[in-house]
Order: structure tokens, then sequence, then C-alpha cells
């Protein structure tokens, strides 16, 4: 790391960043200059106006403008792609007033990548291919790459047309082309594959009772996995105040593969980061499910520390082609936006785990951690060194994210190769015990007992390998949890809070069966320091964290938390039950009714006998029963019949 006069007299370094990359140009430019040149340059200057409008409202920024061309970079693909699809509109109507001979069309592409930064001057593939995404574009439309459509699919009232994969003039991979198109709804293809969705189709087919129950935090280990927030949101919060000890946010690696079926690949980098940062007691990382909030955006890293509340942001990107492998990474102090260390390697694909053990590494060694006894063992041990497997076990991994029928049995067949080309991979088997407990959540692949019985061998057989693996321990003591052996359960989270104390999901899902188990004290522990380590939280977070203050009588404290979880998961049922009780709890009986109205809406038919029943039922949720009935009763005080 450069002192501070080093880096005085240190030549300067370009920067390297990921943008969103707009690229324009006129078509048939030299033919109106031919036909009236003094017109063309008053429509130009006329044009340039407009685009220069749209890029400050969007705001991106003008990097060159030249000529008829024009290029803007922008630090998220939505923007960029709504400032394009704003330019042509506003052109369209500047030109109607135009005699046809003096209309002026431009041609615009859009890009998602990795671009050079020097003299305010951008350099690099990704502005290259946004140059050729705008040649390929008719007269008033747009272009853009895979990159930037899976990052504004479902998130833009457009339709996107896929023009195949074209090979580029100096890009080593051919790129996917879609046509964006402004008329008509979003296109069939702009699938969701989000969980939140899914969750919620799926959460609306089995009923309110199924889904907030059957065991509560089922649903919990999986929504770990995943990102729930929107870091385009203002925090409620005031600004996080930075931890003690060194503390750092591994954003999603970008794919500069071109291919998507790499996806899982580029994400696979980040997160094997994450996981083994996580087991440094004297390190704080952010959870994945907050770092991956960033996932598909050009955040500007200091906001980012501020956000999650760290000094250091570790990002980068994948290609992988072939036989041979580059991985960028740099590593950025979140408080000044410099860089601390940057590197990209270019290795054969045998090498990639010696690559990811020298990022880790170089973070380590930068930050200054102090290893603990038994974590330098812990930081570089590898649950398999066949990347046969490891590719196998992120392709099953990835099917168990979906949470489909479909994608599961698809994660059977990926988790099969993974164990057999690697029959000890302790993390493939843990991973395999979460895909029973989604089956067992929704009811697939047999009965309850069966599939539940099938995520217990699965994570035993994790434990039997890597004793020290906190996930398994997690999932085994989750297991044990559903089926009320306590003693069991709380053997196995204590010994996975031993050995990754610093993993965020590990202590949320411990700290979620606590809860259930009334001990709230720890609960709380547990839950609080898991929403610091993920400040874009899932909602069931702060949904039990609320909870847990209500069930120890500090109602005005839950009442936030239960909020939040609400407004992170709108129908969320179980949040909003809980806070109509904190409510009437509280003697605010307004609040309640106006509460119980919503719920009502969200699912019709509930009624208070549904709850007592169906709740008592369902739940292996509450150790004291009692608690339902008081539950029962402030519903009832609140309006439900």
């Amino acid at each position: 790391m450069l002192s501070g006069s080093d880096r005085d007299s240190a030549p300067e370094s370009p920067e390297r960043k990921l943008a969103a990359i707009l690229s324009a140009d006129v078509a048939g430019y030299s033919a109106l200059m031919g036909r009236n040149e003094a017109a063309t340059v008053q429509t130009l200057s006329e044009h340039r106006a407009v685009v220069r409008a749209c890029v400050e409202r969007y705001s991106g920024k003008i990097d060159d403008a030249k000529g008829d061309a024009i290029l803007a970079e922008f630090a998220s693909a939505v923007n960029a792609v709504s400032c394009a699809v704003e330019i042509q509109r506003q052109l369209d109507e500047h030109n109607a007033s135009l005699p046809e001979e003096r209309r002026m069309r431009l041609r615009i592409g859009v890009n998602l990548g990795d671009v050079i930064v020097k003299d305010d001057t951008v350099y690099g593939d990704g502005v290259n291919i946004a140059a050729r995404l705008e040649a390929l574009a008719e007269p008033g439309g747009i272009c853009i790459s895979r990159m930037v459509y899976d990052n504004v699919k479902g998130k833009l009232p457009l339709r996107f047309e896929s023009l195949g994969r074209k090979a580029m003039k100096n890009i080593a991979e051919p790129v996917e082309v879609f046509r964006v198109s402004t008329s008509g709804a979003m296109a069939g293809g702009a699938k969701n594959t989000g969980w939140r969705r899914a969750f919620t189709a799926r959460r609306g087919a089995l009923g309110l009772i199924a889904s907030v129950l059957v065991a509560g935090a089922v649903f919990a280990i999986w929504q770990t996995m995943r990102s729930p927030s929107n870091p385009d949101q203002p925090q409620d919060e005031t600004a996080l105040k930075l931890p003690d000890q060194p503390s750092i946010a591994v954003l999603p690696f970008v794919n500069m593969s071109g291919d998507p079926e790499q996806e899982y690949f580029a994400d696979g980098v980040a997160d094997d980061i994450i996981t083994r940062l996580s087991n440094l007691r004297n390190l704080f990382v952010v959870a994945r499910n907050s770092a991956f909030a960033y996932k598909g955006k050009s955040p500007d890293i200091r906001q980012v520390g501020r956000d999650l509340g760290v000094r250091y942001v570790l990002e980068g990107s994948v290609r992988k082609a072939g036989e041979q492998l580059r991985i960028t990474a740099q590593l950025i102090d979140a408080s000044t936006g410099e860089h601390v260390w940057a590197q990209s390697f270019d290795r054969r694909i045998q090498d990639f785990f010696a690559v990811q053990d020298e990022i880790t590494q170089k973070i380590v060694t930068e930050l200054e951690v102090n290893l603990l006894e038994g974590e330098k063992a812990r930081l570089w041990r590898r649950s398999t060194n066949s990347l046969p497997a490891y590719e196998a076990f992120l392709r099953a991994r990835h099917h168990t994210e979906q949470v489909s029928r479909g994608d599961s049995e698809q994660a059977d067949f990926w988790f099969s190769k993974a164990l057999e080309r690697d029959p000890k991979f302790a993390v493939a088997y843990a991973w395999l015990a979460m895909k029973y407990v989604i089956d067992y959540r929704y009811g697939w692949g047999g009965s309850s007992a069966e599939v539940l019985n099938r995520a217990q061998i699965a994570a035993q057989n994790a434990v039997n390998l890597d004793s020290e693996l906190a996930i398994a321990r997690s999932h085994l003591g989750y297991v044990w949890f559903i089926k009320g052996d306590d003693e069991r359960a709380n053997r196995e989270f204590e010994k996975a809070l031993a050995t990754s104390a610093n993993d965020a999901d590990v202590g949320a899902i411990v700290g979620m069966a606590f809860y259930w188990q009334g001990r709230l004290e720890e609960a709380e522990r547990l839950l609080a320091r898991a929403i610091r380590q993920s400040p874009y939280p899932p909602s069931w977070y702060p949904m039990f964290l609320g909870d847990t203050y209500r069930l120890k009588g500090r109602h005005d404290q839950a009442i936030p938390w239960l909020r939040k979880a609400l407004k992170l998961a709108p129908k969320y049922a179980g949040a909003r039950i809980r806070l109509i009780c904190a409510y009437a709890a509280l003697g605010q009986q307004n609040q309640a009714a106006q509460e119980l109205e919503v719920l009502l809406r969200d699912n019709p038919g509930f009624t208070l006998e549904k709850f007592k029943t169906e709740w008592a039922l369902k739940a292996t949720s509450f150790r004291n029963p009692a608690e339902i009935d008081r539950m029962a009763n402030l519903l009832s005080q609140a309006g439900l019949k």
C-alpha cells in the first residue's frame, strides 16, 4: 500500500471501472452535409442540446462529442437505456417539425462493461462494443448488449428483440444483441426469474399460513442467498458507523464472457471470496445478499461504502473463453475512492482456484488482518480441488436459487454430477441439504418426512467431511429444529457460530431459531448483528428482530422493524400479523385496524379461527403455545373475526 509521500510521487495510473456506455451517431450524416451544410449543422446543434439535457436528467456524463458522434457514460444501465429512449422520443418530436430532407435520426448503442478512464476519456472493450452496437441500430433505433438486457429486463416498459450473437471487429467473443422497442408491453422474453416474484407468486398459491409458517424459517435459508433490496433506494437509517476492525464488501464480479450461461461462474468468484473472508473474526464482511444488491449496477464506490458501512470494496470481472481465463480485481478505499490494489490475471482455466487464493491473500495482506489461531487453515481450506466438480456445483446452486420444481430437478442432476466428480465435496452436500429444505417447503420430491430425511443425510455428510463448515452445521441444526429436537439443533448451531461468527446468514438462521425457542436475548443479538452485516437484508431479518422486541414487551421498538420488513415485502403476511399485534398491545386500535384492513385485502377469507387452528397446526414455531393465544386475542381486539 502506498504511503502518502509515495502516492504523491507515483505516476497516476488510469482508473478502471464498470460503466454503462451510450454511443450515438447521426445516420446518413455525410449525405445530409452534402445536401445542405448550414442546415445540417443547425439541426445537429439542436439535437446535441436535446441529448445533453437528457444525459444530465439521467445522471450521465458526456465523455466525447466530436462531429456527429456522442459518447456518454452512466453509473446505471437502467438510466442509460431510459436516456436512450427519451432521446429518441424527443428527437422524433423535433423531427416532426422539420421537412423530410432535414430530419436527422440518431442510431444508439448501449453497453455495460469494464472501461479505463484517463484524462476524462473512456477507453476499452466496454466502449468499443457500444460503438459496434450503435452501428447495428436502425436510424432512430437502439441496440443493447446482453449485459445491458440482463440488467434492465423487467424494470422498464419496453420490448426487446434478440438479434442473436454478433461477431464484432476487435472483440474476442460474439456479443448477443437486442433491439429495443418502446411500443407495447414488456416482451414475454423478459422473463423474471428473481426470487422475490417467484416467492410471492407461490406464497399466494399456497395460502397465507403455509407461507408464513412451515417452520417460519424454512424459506429463510433460501432467502439468505438472494438480494432482496435495491441500493438505488435510500436507506432509512443514518450513515452506518464503520466497524472497529477492517471492513469490506465484495461486489459481484461482472461476467465479461458474452455468454449468459457463465453468469453463475462469475458469481462463484465473489461468493468464494466472501465465504473465505467470513471465517475471519478480525474482519467485518458484508453479507452476500447485500453485496449482490449491486449486481448489474455501476455504483459510486464511495456511496457503496457509506451505504454498507465499510472502508473497502472489492470489485472485478471474469472472462472465460475455452481454456483461457481472465479475472480482474481491484480493491478500493471507499472513503476516498482511491485504488489500493488492482490486478488482472490471465491464466488457464486450471489455475482458477489459484487466482481465488491470490485475490484473497491480497485482501488479507492489504487490510492487515491478524489471523487468529486456526483461521489460517480455514482461510485456505478448499472444499474441492476438482474444477469439473466445482462447475457442476455452481450450476446446481444456480438452479437451487430459482425455486421451481423444474429447477429443483435440474439441481438434482448437477449435484449428482458434482458429487460424482468429487465424492468428498462438503460444500456441495451442504447446499444439497438446502435444496431438500426448499423441496420440503414446497412439497416437491416425495413425502415431507422423506425429503426432510434427505436434507438431514446431506447435511450430515457435509459435517462428516468438514466438521468446521458453518453452513453445513447451520443446515443440519435447522433440520433438527424442524423435527422438533432442539437439543441436537442447538448443538449444531453453537458449533456453526463458533466456526463462522462473521457470517450474517449463519447468524440470522440461528437467531431466528432462538427466537422460536424463546431465547430472545440471544436472538436479538444475532439478528441485530446480521442486519448490520447486511444493510439490505431479506425481509425476514427485520421481521424476526422486530417480533423479538415485541415478545420482550418493547412494542415501540418492534414497530419500525416490522414496518421495514413490510417495506421490503409489502405482502409479507407474517410481518403484518405481528405489526397488528404490536399496535393492539399499545392500545393504538386505529393503526391496528388499518393494518388489518390491508391484511384482509391481501388475504381474503382469513379469519381468527383459521389463524388459531392453522398457526398452531403448522408451527414447529413457538415452543410456547400460549403465545398463539395471546396473538389471537390481540388480533381479535384489532377487529379480526
